[in-house]
């Protein structure tokens, strides 16, 4: 993985979030260094974990492999044309799931290429499709849609702006957190229900644009790299 400062501090409040006495297993990790520029990412990225998966939903042509000056990285950019209401998702599978316990970890970094664009969506689900949480790019705001309403972060992000994301699941309290982090500043929202009151398991992290006549206007496109999900539970 290409670390960065700002991806440390993050890695450094997931432990503080683990707790002591601890034991992880990365079940997903896509870094896109051995994709083909140009070509949709493989449909299991290389490296450990095996058998993890990326699946695109909608036009394959959408979702393709890029050298990102912003990341400095080879990454996943998902797009959304304009004067179309087609929407395009891409969904990341765990191996050994779903997970009806311990603690979900999700963390990634990203650009969005506009401001005024379609909303950019990172959805948890379960396994039956229900959402656990949601966190959406509109506007230039970050927006954490849970079991108690939406809450727009203090922080913000700009066009072409590095920004990195932590999620956690706890899946015992059915409770997420979140911790946004652009530049030198961060902010993290903790203690949330999870957006279904019935979801009981983690089946599955997906980005998409919505397919919505209401942003026919508007440009799509985020760039993503280094996806890592865990599951940690005590010893």
């Amino acid at each position: 993985m290409k670390y960065t400062s700002i991806i440390i501090l993050c890695l450094a409040t997931m432990g503080l979030w683990l707790g002591c006495g601890s034991t992880s297993k990365t079940v997903f990790r896509a870094t896109f260094d051995a994709d083909k520029v140009n070509e949709p990412p493989a449909s299991s990225p290389a490296g450990e974990p095996v058998d993890d998966q990326i699946a695109i939903v909608g036009a394959e042509a959408h979702v393709t492999v890029i050298r990102d000056i912003t990341l400095k990285s080879q990454a996943m950019r998902i797009m959304r044309d304009m004067h179309s209401s087609d929407g395009v998702a891409v969904e990341c599978i765990p191996i050994e799931g779903p997970y009806k316990d311990g603690r979900i970890l999700v963390v990634y970094r990203a650009v969005n290429k506009y401001v005024n664009s379609v909303p950019f969506v990172t959805t948890l689900l379960s396994s039956t499709g229900e959402t656990v949480a949601e966190l959406v790019l509109r506007d230039g705001n970050f927006q954490v849609v849970s079991g108690s309403g939406t809450d727009t972060l203090s922080v913000n992000y700009a066009a072409d702006t590095l920004y990195v994301v932590l999620i956690a699941l706890e899946m015992t309290e059915r409770e997420l957190n979140v911790m946004v982090t652009t530049g030198s500043s961060s902010e993290s929202l903790e203690s949330k229900p999870f957006v279904s009151s019935t979801a009981t398991d983690f089946g599955k992290l997906r980005y998409s644009y919505p397919g919505s006549s209401a942003f026919d206007t508007l440009p799509g496109s985020s760039v993503v790299d280094d996806i890592v999900l865990t599951h940690a539970h005590k010893d």
